[in-house]
């Protein structure tokens, strides 16, 4: 008796299960504009738990992905864009060709500008390190490089680089490739550490005043030679342009610290969270081809896209620019 029921049991947990994973297949379009019926979608948004507030870190660290469930936003943005009116369409897609180009033909323009600073917001991961060795620095000239590390340690990676060693680490990634190629661009550029220092963390704890990014903030004023271009590369976060990260101090006291033109930017991995991987679907399935793509004018998206990502691409403002770019692995040898 128990038999058949145990059966019925597997087989109907069988059914759901292959039902649930159809969800991630190619979405069925049902775009019912000729029968008068606009906006209509066939499939809601794929569950995955969802709860507002930690739609970003709907992912894994160090850029590894599972299995469903989690947010699909890239194919549902698709649907969204699908069923849309042929003129909002059309207005989306003027709206992309304006602030999403190729990473290669922003850093041209990046290059032949005047930048004062430059702050590079990245993760500490060796797939970021890797694109910025081999794809951004030799297209991006420096005077001086700014590393989130004390003054002495990051002279002795900048010696241990140039004696040609493999992996030196600056907070778990290495770093070696970047200083070499930032001086096969220009062998007489500076590599400044601009960590807080033990004293500064002595005296502000004394005090029990400032902030670690006010300490980041005073060591960049120092080093910093006007007339020369410079970049720091930190992360993410201390080139935000809100609160009191260091670049929104910067902005803050650009007459102080004489800088006259300053940018931020982020590096995104197409699979580094919930934002970049589903974008980078996104464009994808409207039919961008696979590749690294620079997002310029961030605060001018399309309204439209941002209703279709859940409001998640107004992260996207914190920053002048970003580039999302696809994994490279490591090369053998």
């Amino acid at each position: 008796m128990f038999r058949p029921i145990l059966i019925f049991v597997l087989v109907s947990a069988a059914a759901l299960f292959w039902w649930r994973a159809s969800l991630y297949d190619r979405p069925h379009i049902s775009n019912m504009d000729d029968l008068g019926v606009r906006g209509t979608v066939s499939g809601a948004l794929p569950p995955s738990g969802y709860q507002p507030g930690h739609l970003l870190r709907d992912t894994l660290k160090n850029d590894k992905q599972h299995t469903p469930p989690y947010m699909d936003i890239g194919r549902y943005a698709y649907r969204q864009y699908l069923s849309a009116p042929r003129r909002e369409r059309e207005r989306v897609r003027r709206n992309l060709q304006r602030t999403v180009q190729s990473a290669s033909q922003w850093l041209a323009w990046l290059d032949a500008e005047q930048f004062d600073f430059l702050c590079i917001g990245e993760s500490h991961q060796e797939n970021y390190r890797r694109y910025l060795s081999r794809q951004f620095f030799p297209n991006y000239g420096l005077d001086i490089l700014f590393l989130e590390a004390r003054l002495l340690p990051a002279k002795v990676m900048g010696v241990r680089a140039e004696i040609g060693e493999e992996d030196v680490a600056l907070l778990n990634a290495d770093i070696a490739d970047i200083i070499r190629a930032v001086r096969a661009r220009n062998p007489d550029v500076r590599i400044v550490g601009v960590e807080e220092s033990s004293g500064q963390l002595r005296d502000r704890k004394g005090v029990r005043t400032g902030s670690r990014d006010q300490s980041l903030f005073d060591n960049v004023a120092e080093n910093y030679e006007r007339g020369r271009r410079s970049a720091a590369l930190l992360g993410a976060l201390h080139c935000t342009e809100r609160w009191n990260w260091l670049y929104a101090r910067l902005q803050r006291s650009q007459t102080d610290t004489q800088f006259s033109t300053l940018l931020n930017m982020r590096l995104m991995s197409e699979s580094k969270d919930l934002l970049s991987r589903e974008f980078s679907r996104f464009l994808s399935l409207i039919g961008y081809p696979d590749g690294d793509y620079a997002i310029v004018e961030t605060d001018r998206f399309d309204k439209a896209i941002h209703d279709w990502f859940l409001e998640l691409t107004k992260h996207f403002e914190s920053y002048s620019a970003l580039i999302l770019f696809r994994d490279q692995r490591p090369t053998d040898g």
